[in-house]
């Protein structure tokens, strides 16, 4: 635990792999921004309203600090991406079926969704192209 707070990631390490413990959020997808430096995990909390959880990544060592939390704008989030000029957050609601796009500040921490799109049933995914300017977003049904 890098802290005796309740709702501070827990760090666990094995053969080079360190996984992060988000407290009482279900966590489901994390996205490191392109620095590397604010790793930003979506999950669910109660009544299954999506967050999302930014952390600050100290490179040298791997530790987590959380930065922050901020609602992902639906229900359900499934997947994260950063764009890769690390301006963008995509996140994807799948239980609210729609993509909101976060900008990002310097510090790399969300501000509130610029755009929520309705993409149809279920999206599963956001994945931009290497150049940033396309998103692909796939539908589970």
């Amino acid at each position: 635990k890098t802290s005796d707070v309740d709702d501070s990631p827990t760090l666990f390490a094995s053969s080079g792999v360190t996984a992060v413990s988000t407290g009482p959020m279900a966590a489901l997808y994390g996205a490191f921004a392109p620095s590397g430096r604010v790793l930003h995990v979506v999950g669910v909390g109660a009544e299954q309203a999506g967050v999302i959880q930014s952390f600050a990544r100290d490179p040298s060592i791997g530790v987590l600090a959380k930065l922050g939390e901020v609602s992902s704008a639906g229900l359900g989030p499934s997947h994260a991406a950063v764009d890769p000029a690390g301006h963008h957050l995509l996140v994807v609601n799948l239980r609210s079926d729609q993509v909101c796009s976060f900008p990002l500040s310097a510090a790399g921490l969300p501000a509130t969704p610029s755009m929520c799109l309705h993409t149809g049933a279920r999206p599963h995914q956001a994945r931009f192209s290497p150049d940033g300017r396309f998103v692909f977003v796939p539908n589970r049904d």
